[in-house]
C-alpha cells in the first residue's frame, strides 16, 4: 500500500492512499515515521483496511465510509497556505486534507509529480517555467481552480499584509494568466528546481473567493479543493474534517470523517493508540515504532 497522506485516504495510485478504516477497526495501531525532509507533507502510512464488523485485514479493497482519528502533538498555527508550515508534520496533515496538491514531492522516488496540475515544466533555459491545471476541479465553495487561482495566491504569498511564512518562495518570480488552465511563471534567475520550491512552499492553493471575501478569518474558515472541508475546530482540542462530496476525483475520498485531536504529551499520544480511541499518528524517524 502507498500511502503519503497522513492517513487521509483517497486512490491507490494517488499520493494520498488509505484503505478503508472503519469505525471501529480490528487491526493494529502504528505510529508512522514522517519522512522529514521537504516533502509537501511526509509520511508513510500503512493501514489494514476492513468492514465496519471489524473483520477485515486489509486485503479487499478499500470501502466507502468510516472515520479516523489521529493523534498530533500540537495544534494548527492556522489553516490557510499563508501561515501553515509544509514541514511540519501537523501542519501538512491537516493542510494536505483541506487543499490537496497542486504538485507534490514523491517520497519513494524523490521527484516532484503534478496532482491537481496537469504538468508543471521549464523551458530550455529553466528561467520560464508553464503550468497547467487539470480541467473542472473546483474548490468546495464552488470557485473555479483555475489559473487566475493559482496567481491570486501567489500574489498574496507576495503580499507584505499577508505576513506569509513561504514569502521568500516568490522572490524573483512573477506569474502571468495566458489561459484559462495555464499559468506563465518567469523567473529572475534560471532554476530548473522550481518545481520543488512550489512542491515545499506553493502547492496548497485557497479558494480566492474565499480568502478575498474574508482575509483574516480564512485561516479558521479554510476553504480548498482537497478530499476534506472543516466542519469544526475547538481550539486545543480538535479539529473534524468531513468529507468533500464534490471532491476532484469521483468517489474519493472514502472515509467519511478525520477527526485530528490535540495530545502534547507523547504518553497520551501512545495511550490512545493502544486503547483504540485513535488510530494513526505521526512522529519523527527516531520516535517511529509500532504497537499492537
Amino acid at each position: 500500500m502507498a500511502g503519503d497522506f497522513s492517513a487521509l485516504l483517497v486512490a491507490e495510485e494517488s499520493p494520498m492512499f488509505l484503505r478503508a478504516m472503519p469505525h471501529r477497526p480490528r487491526l493494529r495501531r502504528r505510529r508512522f515515521a514522517a519522512a522529514a525532509a521537504t516533502a509537501a507533507f511526509a509520511l508513510a502510512l500503512t493501514a489494514c483496511g476492513g468492514g465496519k464488523d471489524g473483520g477485515g485485514s486489509g486485503g479487499g479493497p478499500a470501502k466507502q465510509g468510516g472515520a479516523i482519528t489521529i493523534p498530533l502533538p500540537v495544534e494548527s498555527r492556522g489553516l490557510d497556505p499563508f501561515t501553515a508550515s509544509y514541514t511540519g508534520t501537523a501542519d501538512s496533515s491537516r493542510m494536505a486534507a483541506l487543499y490537496d496538491f497542486l504538485v507534490y514531492l514523491d517520497p519513494a522516488s524523490g521527484q516532484v509529480k503534478p496532482r491537481i496540475a496537469e504538468s508543471l515544466t521549464p523551458d530550455a533555459t529553466g528561467a520560464v517555467w508553464t503550468l497547467k491545471i487539470k480541467p473542472n476541479v473546483k474548490f468546495s465553495d464552488g470557485t473555479p481552480y483555475d489559473a487566475a487561482a493559482v496567481k491570486a495566491n501567489w500574489d498574496a504569498n507576495n503580499d507584505p499584509a499577508m505576513s506569509s511564512i513561504h514569502r521568500a518562495n516568490m522572490i524573483g518570480v512573477s506569474s502571468e494568466v495566458v489561459g484559462p488552465l495555464e499559468l506563465r511563471i518567469t523567473l529572475a534567475k534560471p532554476n530548473l528546481n522550481f518545481d520543488r520550491t512550489v512542491a515545499n512552499g506553493l502547492a496548497h492553493i485557497a479558494s480566492p473567493t474565499a480568502f478575498k471575501a474574508d482575509p483574516k478569518g480564512f485561516t479558521t474558515k479554510p476553504v480548498g479543493a482537497g478530499p476534506f472541508i472543516l466542519k469544526e475546530w475547538v481550539r486545543s482540542s480538535h479539529q473534524i474534517m468531513v468529507r468533500n462530496p464534490t471532491y476532484w476525483q469521483p468517489g474519493l475520498p472514502k472515509l467519511d470523517q478525520v477527526t485530528f485531536k490535540v495530545l502534547p504529551d507523547n504518553n497520551q499520544i501512545l495511550n490512545t493508540l493502544g486503547s483504540g480511541q485513535a488510530d494513526v499518528t505521526i512522529t519523527s524517524d527516531g520516535q517511529a515504532e509500532e504497537i499492537a
